[in-house]
């Protein structure tokens, strides 16, 4: 335990007497002793002063040590001890009402204890304090390394960290959004200003470390990660402020926060060719399978209708495609997502769309998205999606409804179209060949129905693209010669997603 007046008073050996009542708690910084009139240039905050007298003048005069006892209170003495027999015989009872009026907790001193020994044992018990604080240290990082280890993971390290300094603890992402707490309802109360903080941070993409006093609360924000990489930030506060050994024990939780979210970035990363693969189950329609294989991953999906949103991945919005893998990796936000080189689409709940439309709008991000589906139509859903992106400003959202009542073109991706399409094109879509069929009949449209650039641009002689549109007319019953034609099967491979823009 520290050094208090109250210890040293306990200590038998100093027979050390109480004068004028101290707080259990006084702290001991030092020990200082002078005999000055005024000793206060040469005092600290926190000491004790000691003195025996020989300053104070022969008569107890109240206004002497009224303005004596004022002095060392400015100078933030703590305590005060008088030590007799040395210049008087007891302690003056002018000094113990003037300290009895300013609150300064006077002791008297025995001649037979040196004012030396008193220091020295000050001393002795601050450096004790300082290795048991060591100790301390130690064994707290080493318990939340441990607790780290375990299947707890970072959430078990914070909670550790948390019972260990007394604090609450908040572990949030690169958009600042919350990922794991001590007490999450303790997250929905942080003031205003610590929040905002916070923000500035992570916007300021600087490694950084902020302490802000918010009366009832010290709070400290360390950001996490690499200067203009950052992975998220801690957020601590209690009704204490934090100390240095209470910093040693953050740092750990620190760098095992980078660890943890370096991780889950680098496990999202793999996990893009899986989702790719669990995507084209769900839009062959096995959704049931998809849903058991996400159990053990970090993914979610929709219940029993979605809506499907697709997002243009500029070269501006780098981070973008990590922002929102990150939310789709929380299956309580019941998302799903995958990317292509230069879009990303997600599977949302039909609630969930205007909190991601919020953010999307935040961030200027180009989007589409469809209509209220059922799993049934998630082709159609996809359709109306890229549709929707395609007629979407830099910056802008489309939403399909939209489309459909400004644009022909948008009607072609409808339901209804889509289904139409569907069944006219069965006998097509089931034989071997019949997508690659239509994939390159869509080239050949794109071409204005022109055989050498639509041949080259698909890399096939344009007598073999010529046999393959005449198979594929024979297929559907269209004369794929007559203008009329064409313009059918155009608008049905528009409907399906199959004609090339």
């Amino acid at each position: 335990m520290p050094a208090t007046l109250a210890s040293l008073i306990a200590h038998r050996e100093f027979g050390i007497s109480e004068r004028e009542g101290a707080p259990e708690s006084t702290s001991l910084g030092w020990v200082h002793s002078s005999d000055l009139e005024d000793p206060s240039p040469f005092l600290a905050p926190g000491q004790m002063l000691m003195t025996t007298g020989r300053q104070f003048p022969e008569g107890d005069d109240p206004r002497f040590y009224s303005a004596y006892v004022d002095r060392l209170r400015s100078a933030g003495v703590v305590a005060l001890g008088f030590g007799t027999e040395v210049v008087r015989a007891g302690t003056p009872d002018g000094l113990v009402e003037a300290c009895r009026q300013a609150g300064l907790p006077l002791v008297e001193v025995p001649y037979r204890t040196p004012f030396i020994a008193i220091s020295q044992w000050v001393g002795a018990v601050q450096a004790s304090e300082a290795t048991a604080r060591i100790d301390w240290v130690l064994a707290a990082q080493n318990a939340v390394s441990v607790a780290a280890l375990g299947a707890g993971g970072i959430g078990a390290a914070i909670q550790r960290t948390g019972t260990l300094l007394g604090c609450s603890i908040a572990l949030f992402d690169a958009d600042g959004d919350l990922t794991d707490a001590v007490d999450e309802g303790a997250v929905s109360e942080l003031p205003q200003e610590v929040v905002v903080e916070k923000g500035l941070l992570l916007a300021g993409q600087r490694r950084a470390r902020r302490d802000l006093s918010v009366p009832p609360l010290f709070a400290t924000i360390q950001t996490l990660g690499s200067a203009r990489q950052l992975s998220g930030a801690l957020v601590l506060t209690r009704s204490e402020p934090f100390d240095s050994a209470d910093f040693s024990i953050a740092t750990t939780l620190v760098a095992l926060a980078e660890v943890s979210l370096e991780h889950h970035h680098s496990l999202r990363v793999s996990l893009r060719s899986l989702l790719e693969q669990l995507f084209t189950l769900l839009r062959d329609g096995r959704i049931a399978e998809v849903r058991q294989a996400i159990q053990a991953i970090p993914a979610g999906l929709p219940g029993a209708e979605l809506r499907v949103a697709t997002i243009g991945l500029e070269p501006t919005h780098a981070k973008l495609r990590d922002s929102l893998e990150r939310r789709a990796c929380v299956p309580k936000n019941n998302t799903f997502v995958v990317s292509s080189p230069d879009t990303l689409t997600l599977l949302i709940e039909p609630s969930g769309w205007p909190a991601l439309e919020a953010f999307l709008s935040r961030r200027n991000a180009r989007a589409g998205v469809s209509e209220r589906l059922g799993w049934d139509r998630l082709d159609v859903g996809i359709v109306q999606a890229k549709r929707a992106l395609e007629r979407a400003r830099p910056g802008g959202i489309v939403e399909f409804s939209e489309l459909v009542s400004s644009s022909f073109f948008g009607l072609l991706a409808s339901a209804r179209v889509a289904e139409i399409a569907q069944a006219r094109l069965s006998s097509v879509l089931v034989s071997p060949d019949g997508r690659s069929l239509l994939t390159d009949a869509g080239v050949w449209l794109s071409h204005n129905a022109a055989w050498d650039p639509a041949a080259r641009a698909l890399g096939i002689h344009r007598h073999t693209l010529k046999a393959r549109v005449h198979q594929l007319g024979e297929l559907t019953g269209l004369d794929l010669q007559e203008f009329q034609d064409r313009a059918e099967l155009w608008a049905m491979l528009s409907s399906l997603d199959l004609a090339s823009t």
